[in-house]
């Protein structure tokens, strides 16, 4: 009689939690007038679809914490090259392709992507759609805070910033972009690795080379977040040519052993930017390849710095390359790959091994790191409010030009 009582009493219980959770995942944007729903509490979560054609839906406009049907003075753009000025934004308003929204003081704005993705746009942010698509998502922010929650990941899912590429899979992370000043990283759910664009120079050469791309990678469950001071500073000095040529020849030797697509299309393209020549017949034998779209990032990343040779994905699976202002991006790739066989070893020897193109094409010369200041000219004037950020992940930063916990040096 007790042993009943006591399975009866565990059966109440986790039906009790059962409705919990049943409720927590009903929860949706709040009604006008009431507290707004947290970003966390919005996952999963339905909202009125977008019209046909537009990538996504305003689920919730804030204003000092309390929902609103609509929030006027918001800078906006429609898209398709539209100018960037101030307008009146409405809850469950559609959002067409290339279209761009920011945050004034005191509010917020929660938007979910066809694709059932969120973003959560803190005080003082400016986000952009450059492509969200059925293939993937890439979006973009200019400046402030953001919040993204993975829910499909699709091919890839992107967030542009300048100088930056971050990767993720099947995660909830934080950005926070101050022009100029900052660049900060955390993650609360999966992995992100974070590729930023730096430039190297050739001490002999008298020459520097940008568009270079350095990744570094924090996780939930260890370290999970990473700042850099902005801007970010020459990565590294090399005494000549062949002093660089090796060492990044030795990196794209590695890139083939870990027998990772993107690792290698990095190697790669920081090799041919050395040396100013594209390497001809050099094929992955891996099943998935980067969409061109994520090439299309990674060039507006390294802003026009460099014409990186890069491996792409079949025409018939990928989206078109995106001209994006900017640069770092958040990817994700598809939960159901699985890594192919590693290709066969690239020798070590002469770099001549790879064989290049008979048509040497030089590198651009560098250029200066680009702003945004054009992308979104109405905003630019516009006083920036801090906004009200979570507890942070990291401790503050050394007085190095950024600070990585636990990193170990190229």
């Amino acid at each position: 009689m007790r042993r009943s009582a006591l399975s009866t009493l565990l059966l109440c219980v986790a039906f009790a939690f059962a409705l919990i959770a049943d409720a927590r995942a009903a929860v949706g944007p709040a009604a006008s007038g009431q507290q707004c729903t947290p970003a966390s509490d919005l996952r999963g979560s339905t909202v009125k679809e977008p019209a046909a054609g537009d990538v996504a839906t305003v689920a919730q406009l804030c204003l000092n914490d309390f929902s609103q049907d609509s929030l006027a003075h918001i800078p906006f753009s429609g898209g398709a090259g539209a100018p960037v000025s101030d307008a009146t934004v409405t809850r469950d308003e559609s959002l067409p392709p290339l279209s761009a929204l920011g945050t004034g003081e005191a509010t917020s704005i929660d938007i979910r992507s066809r694709n059932g993705n969120w973003a959560h746009l803190f005080s003082g942010a400016f986000w952009r759609a450059p492509a969200i698509t059925e293939q993937g998502e890439i979006q973009a922010i200019d400046r402030g805070q953001a919040r993204f929650a993975v829910a499909a990941s699709l091919g890839y899912f992107a967030v542009v910033m300048p100088r930056f590429l971050a990767r993720v899979k099947g995660t909830e992370f934080l950005v926070d972009y101050e022009p100029d000043k900052v660049a900060s990283f955390s993650v609360s759910e999966g992995r992100v690795a974070i590729t930023r664009i730096v430039a190297v120079r050739l001490v002999e050469e008298n020459r520097t080379v940008d568009g270079i791309r350095q990744t570094d990678e924090i996780v939930a469950d260890g370290r999970s977040s990473i700042e850099y001071r902005l801007p970010l500073p020459l990565f590294r000095q090399f005494k000549n040519l062949h002093e660089a040529e090796q060492a990044f020849s030795d990196r794209l030797q590695a890139a083939v052993q870990s027998g990772d697509p993107q690792t290698i299309d990095d190697a790669l393209n920081n090799l041919q930017l050395i040396t100013g020549r594209p390497f001809a017949g050099f094929a992955p034998v891996h099943g998935g390849v980067q969409p061109a779209a994520i090439a299309g990032a990674l060039s507006a990343a390294a802003g026009g710095a460099a014409a990186a040779v890069v491996i792409t994905s079949n025409a018939a699976t990928a989206a078109a390359p995106v001209p994006v202002t900017g640069g770092v991006t958040l990817q994700s790739k598809t939960a159901a790959s699985t890594p192919s066989p590693a290709p066969a070893a690239i020798p070590r020897a002469a770099p001549t091994e790879l064989r290049p193109a008979p048509a040497a094409a030089p590198v651009a010369p560098p250029r200066p790191t680009a702003t945004l200041a054009s992308a979104a000219p109405a905003v630019a004037a516009r006083p920036t409010p801090s906004p009200q950020r979570p507890a942070p992940l990291s401790e503050p930063l050394p007085s190095s030009a950024h600070h990585i916990a636990g990193a170990k040096p190229w």
